[in-house]
């Protein structure tokens, strides 16, 4: 797998992971009663895995001389 499609694969799974933290509750998969300690603990995993996937996209981007353009 080349670096593009990891990062996009990284990012894809941290927008799903943290979308389904957040919605958890309203899913009726969460244990209710707000926001628990693992919800948070999704959705701040979530929030790095989207990071180091933009992270990784701007490092391919960069070393194959993309346009500004193109992501």
């Amino acid at each position: 797998m080349d670096r593009k499609r990891l990062a996009w694969a990284l990012v894809a799974l941290g927008v799903a992971l943290a979308a389904l933290s957040a919605l958890a509750d309203p899913l009726a998969i969460g244990e209710g009663g707000g926001i628990g300690y693992k919800q948070v603990t999704g959705m701040v995993v979530g929030g790095a895995l989207i990071a180091a996937g933009v992270v990784l996209l701007v490092i391919a981007r960069r070393s194959a001389g993309w346009q500004s353009t193109e992501l």
